[in-house]
């Protein structure tokens, strides 16, 4: 038998379900806390140099150029709005060059260092 939610638990749900998705929510933060917008893309940076996997790294950086928005981020990279989506799509990996242009403008360096 399933366990009864209490008032308070209600009001809860309820509440939730008015909020913005995720995907608006993080975006609405990076566009009012900078600190937290570049904590974001470090933290995405240093999973994707452990694991490979640069989904997670697409991810951030297409909600920062949500967050910046996709013509002021064009203007400051140089690529037209169309290669940056495409870039940041996830549906394939970037060229290291846009990605690096990408990081660039948003205040980090793509560098390349040996493995020992």
């Amino acid at each position: 038998m399933p366990r009864q939610r209490n008032n308070d638990e209600e009001e809860l749900i309820a509440y939730a379900e008015t909020l913005p998705g995720w995907d608006e929510t993080e975006v609405q933060l990076f566009q009012e806390n900078e600190q937290f917008l570049q904590r974001s893309i470090q933290s995405e940076l240093e999973d994707y140099e452990k694991t490979g996997d640069i989904r997670y790294l697409l991810f951030t950086l297409r909600q920062a150029a949500k967050a910046k928005g996709w013509t002021a981020l064009s203007q400051q990279t140089g690529f037209s709005r169309q290669a940056l989506y495409n870039a940041l799509s996830g549906r394939s990996s970037p060229k290291v060059d846009t990605l690096a242009k990408i990081l660039q403008v948003l205040g980090f360096r793509l560098y390349f260092k040996r493995i020992a």
